[in-house]
């Protein structure tokens, strides 16, 4: 191998491996640079390249320098080994705006024997995906701003809080794509996030419980110190963090006389929270209530281990007769699926309901009450 192929081999960005053949890109770029994410397209019927995703760097704020192979033949693709082929670079470089795409051909073989035809692959660069910046940090609470290290205080307020058992949870798959989906349709907004997972992130879920007026209260000493507009915060907590948040709405009013715009409960936990036949449970001020916010909004997605009964202005029992919410293969599945369902209403998603009607992000504004909802037939 040629000095130049063993440079290409060494600077090359490894796809993750969904299927047994994985591929290596060779960029040319300086690996220092700022990350950006290259999406892979495939316009033939080729799965084994289905879904895969490539990292690679930018060195202008615009642009995106990297180098294809246009039109490979066999002996250009080197074998790595271990499934992993490498593919040889022309001298050329491509430099593509966010949104353009270049179109390359190469071949491809699980074993390296024989390399044939795979597909006609499109690499479009897209926007650098979004992450949480540390706003305000203490030993056992911690505030993340979406993409930002300030607020803008004339613009609407987002804060998601997770539940028990959580660590780090800004960087969570679900709570980073609900951030994401919330700043798309509300560019402008300030979308934080409160880790306390100090205090949440342990086996015993009675001590992760017994914390949640503490730290609810300390989110309502946050909003008050922020000098947010009330009217346009929204408070978003999971099981364990929607009662959090609840708490954090009555702490805010009793400091400032006003009220939070809205608090969404993403199906409120129940277990401590809920009476069992008449015994045990929280009253409304330890938990969330319809009275912590001026509109208060739950999604029940789980008989176990989520509050069945009603505790805000508007509950949507989603799915509320089916065994597994849809995709969930258990009743943790069943609890958790609140989030994702969150965000696919931010993204645009509407369910087809029995009665014809569509349920979607706007629904949760002029319905209210007990609402029986079905989410297992979504219009993209």
């Amino acid at each position: 191998m040629s000095q130049t192929s063993s440079s290409l081999q060494e600077s090359a960005v490894e796809l993750d491996a969904l299927l047994p053949t994985t591929l290596v890109f060779p960029l040319t770029i300086p690996a220092d640079l700022p990350a950006t994410l290259l999406s892979l397209a495939v316009e033939e019927d080729t799965p084994e390249l289905s879904d895969r995703f490539v990292l690679a760097s930018s060195n202008e704020a615009e642009a995106h320098t990297f180098t294809l192979t246009e039109q490979p033949e066999q002996g250009n693709a080197i074998d790595n080994g271990g499934d992993i082929f490498t593919f040889v670079l022309d001298d050329d470089s491509q430099a593509l705006n966010i949104g353009e795409s270049e179109t390359v051909s190469f071949s491809d073989s699980a074993t390296g024997a024989e390399m044939v035809e795979a597909s006609t692959v499109s690499i479009t660069v897209a926007e650098d995906d979004g992450k949480f910046e540390l706003y305000q940090d203490n030993e056992t609470i911690d505030f993340y701003v979406w993409d930002a290290s300030t607020l803008d205080l004339a613009q609407p307020t987002y804060v998601l809080t997770h539940g028990w058992q959580t660590e780090n949870g800004q960087t969570e798959t679900n709570w980073v794509n609900l951030a994401d989906s919330i700043h798309d349709v509300d560019p402008d907004s300030n979308v934080i996030f409160m880790d306390w997972g100090a205090l949440g992130n342990t086996p015993n879920y009675v001590q992760a419980a017994n914390s949640v007026e503490r730290v609810g209260r300390r989110l309502g000493r946050f909003l008050d110190n922020q000098n947010l507009e009330a009217t346009t915060t929204q408070v978003i907590g999971h099981s364990l963090g929607a009662h959090v948040s609840g708490i954090a709405g009555d702490t805010y009013d009793d400091l400032t006389g006003l009220s939070v715009g809205t608090i969404v409960g993403l199906d409120p936990a129940g277990p401590l929270f809920e009476s069992v036949l008449g015994f045990g449970g929280r009253g409304p001020d330890q938990r969330l209530d319809a009275t912590d916010s001026d509109r208060t909004i739950a999604f029940h997605t789980s008989r176990t281990l989520g509050f069945d009964g009603e505790l805000a202005d508007l509950d949507l029992y989603v799915n509320w007769d089916d065994l597994l919410q849809p995709g969930q293969s258990s009743f943790v599945g069943n609890h958790g699926y609140a989030i994702p369902l969150f965000t696919d209403l931010f993204k645009g998603t509407a369910f087809t309901q029995p009665d014809g009607s569509l349920f979607n992000l706007a629904s949760l504004s002029v319905l209210d009450g007990r609402v029986d909802v079905d989410t297992t037939n979504p219009v993209v």
